[in-house]
């Protein structure tokens, strides 16, 4: 039997050849590059072979790699989260104004977090820690009465959702979008100037960062 290594393709895939049996080739296409092309997660390449994601769309390749991370501070957005839905609420609800806390649209969205966050591949502490910075811990006028507590701008300004979940779901779409793009910690996607202004990034990447502590040191 014959061992041919195929160049250019992802570490530990070969081309099996034998005389009495079929050519196998395993290779991942280009989709699944694409979502593993980050450096975090071409660490994990050849393990998220294995565990079966090539052929599949990105988003699903995006989300199986993010399984098998290493686990992480959610400073690198695509790590993984061990909290439960009750444990995000918990620290949720401790970072809120004191002031009408039960009518605060981020209360109780532990579950919509942890949801979005696997579905897209995205730690869901990120996500939170975006939001707390973004609409003032929940009493921005955006998050108030438009549903934005992530700061999302569109065409005619700030956007306006239907309800808290579809502005988190919109949040971890545009998070995953951005780690596929190499911006995958805080510090580059801050930087960047794609998620808010270069000249405010210090302070952004200070004051989510800080979130993130918070949130991470109620496990």
């Amino acid at each position: 039997m014959t061992i041919t290594i195929l160049p250019k393709i992802l570490p530990g895939l070969v081309l099996l050849t034998s005389p009495c049996c079929k050519a196998i080739s395993i290779q991942a296409d280009t989709v699944t590059r694409t979502a593993l092309k980050s450096d975090v997660f071409e660490k994990t390449a050849a393990k998220a072979v294995k565990e079966g994601i090539t052929g599949k769309s990105t988003e699903a390749a995006t989300t199986t790699a993010t399984k098998i991370l290493p686990k992480g501070s959610a400073t690198t957005i695509n790590t993984s989260c061990e909290m439960s839905a009750e444990e995000l609420d918990a620290a949720i609800a401790k970072l809120l104004p004191k002031k009408n806390p039960d009518k605060n649209p981020m209360r109780g969205k532990g579950s919509v977090f942890l949801e979005m966050g696997k579905k897209y591949g995205v730690n869901p502490i990120s996500i939170i820690a975006i939001a707390m910075h973004e609409s003032a811990r929940g009493i921005s006028s955006g998050a108030l009465k438009k549903n934005n507590i992530g700061g999302l701008m569109g065409k005619k300004g700030l956007m306006t959702f239907k309800s808290v979940d579809d502005c988190i779901e919109k949040m971890a779409q545009i998070l995953q979008r951005h780690t596929q793009n190499r911006r995958e910690t805080i510090s580059k996607l801050g930087n960047s100037g794609r998620y808010c202004a270069k000249s405010s990034a210090k302070n952004w990447i200070k004051d989510v960062n800080f979130y993130i502590k918070q949130l991470e040191s109620k496990k």
